[in-house]
């Protein structure tokens, strides 16, 4: 009985300490991100064949990375997947320059809400392909509606990226968090 008494006590600081990061309201009264925006032209593609791609805030001296996989839901229909391409879940055409971090109390640069991996390397991979980021075809053709469905692969080309260019490559630990679709 003691035992179990100790765990839930340990389950409830855990749970309490957790709690502020669990909650929207809490991760609105901390520190924004100011995740900067990469696109990838070429085989990252959005539904729209907009270029896909993430927002990045790099830690020059951490081999630590947080990678948020956005979420959003699925397109299953024509109608449904055509109307997607048009908006922010679908095309990159009007996806801001940088990105506030607040999908995730794991992209929050600040210590008290991120006690963890505030110093982290911190990515946002912002979902555009309407497949639960595991799409990776080829080609946009009558069967896909002529539309993109390279969720996977747009991960991949996104991870490659993160290796040549900010050194993800030299990564000691990497936590992979999401959202819903993500």
């Amino acid at each position: 009985e003691h035992r179990a008494q100790l765990r839930r006590g340990f389950e409830m600081k855990a749970l309490l300490r957790l709690l502020p990061l669990l909650t929207n309201a809490g991760i609105g009264t901390y520190a924004k991100a100011n995740l900067k925006k990469n696109l990838l032209p070429g085989t990252a593609r959005c539904l729209d064949n907009s270029p896909a791609g993430y927002y990045l805030s790099a830690a020059a001296d951490s081999t630590v990375w947080v990678i948020n996989l956005q979420g959003g839901g699925a397109c299953q229909t024509e109608e449904d997947c055509l109307k997607r391409a048009k908006g922010r879940l679908g095309t990159s055409k009007d996806w801001p320059s940088t990105d506030d971090g607040s999908h995730s109390p794991f992209l929050l640069p600040d210590p008290v809400a991120n006690p963890d991996f505030h110093d982290a390397n911190r990515v946002h991979v912002a979902y555009c392909s309407g497949d639960h980021h595991s799409g990776n075809q080829s080609k946009a053709d009558a069967t896909t509606w002529n539309l993109w469905f390279t969720g996977k692969a747009n991960l991949l080309a996104i991870v490659n990226d993160l290796k040549a260019r900010y050194g993800m490559d030299k990564a000691t630990h990497v936590l992979l968090t999401g959202e819903s679709a993500g």
